[in-house]
C-alpha cells in the first residue's frame, strides 16, 4: 500500500494504491457488487448514525453511488455520481459528504491496472482544496496533513477490499 502524492500533483489530492490478486475485470466486479460488504463501517466511513446501512451503485438513468439508512430505507445519501465507467480499467464519480453545500463536490478517480496476475489498484480523490478552510469535512486540517488522514480511511477500505477479494476468489 502506498500513499504518497506524485510531486507534480497539488499537495491536497490524495493518491492510494494498492496490488490485489484478482484480475482487473474480476476486482472491479467485487469493486463495485460487493461495496457494501467490503466499505467499512464507522463514522469514518458511513453517513448516518448508527454507522451501518447499505452502500451501494444505483442506476436509474444515471449512476449513482448510495447510502441507505440502515434504520430508515427512505433515507439516503448521494455519494456521488458515476462519472466514468470502464469495467476492469477505470472507475471515476463525484464524491460528497452529507454537508456539503449543493455546489460542492470532490472527485475519485480509480484505476485497475493489471499487475503480473493480480491488479494494481489506484486512487486519486481530488476536489479538498476547493472547499473552504473551515469546512466540517476538512478536520481543520490542510495540505499533507488533510491528504495523509484521508488517504489513511481510503487505505483501510482497500485493506477490507483486498481481503474481501480473497474471500471471494478462494471460494469461486
Amino acid at each position: 500500500m502506498s500513499t504518497p502524492p506524485p510531486s507534480n500533483k497539488p499537495a491536497s489530492d490524495i493518491h492510494v494504491s494498492i496490488e490485489i490478486a484478482v484480475p482487473p475485470m474480476r476486482l472491479f466486479e467485487i469493486f463495485v457488487g460487493d461495496i457494501d460488504r467490503w466499505w467499512r463501517r464507522g463514522p469514518e466511513y458511513r453517513f448516518f448514525p448508527p454507522w451501518e446501512g447499505e452502500i451501494r451503485f444505483e442506476q436509474n438513468g444515471t449512476t449513482r453511488l448510495v447510502h441507505r439508512d440502515g434504520e430508515d430505507p427512505a433515507r439516503r445519501h448521494v455519494i456521488g455520481e458515476v462519472t466514468c465507467w470502464q469495467p476492469g480499467e477505470r472507475l471515476s464519480f463525484t464524491f460528497r459528504l452529507p454537508n456539503f453545500t449543493a455546489d460542492q463536490e470532490t472527485q475519485v478517480d480509480i484505476r485497475f491496472t493489471p499487475a503480473g496476475e493480480g491488479t494494481r489498484l489506484e486512487l486519486t480523490h481530488t476536489g479538498w482544496d476547493s472547499l473552504p478552510p473551515d469546512h466540517p469535512a476538512l478536520h481543520g486540517l490542510a495540505g499533507h496533513r488533510l491528504m495523509m488522514m484521508k488517504a489513511q480511511i481510503w487505505a483501510r477500505n482497500f485493506e477490507s477490499l483486498k481481503a474481501r477479494a480473497g474471500d471471494i476468489i478462494a471460494n469461486d
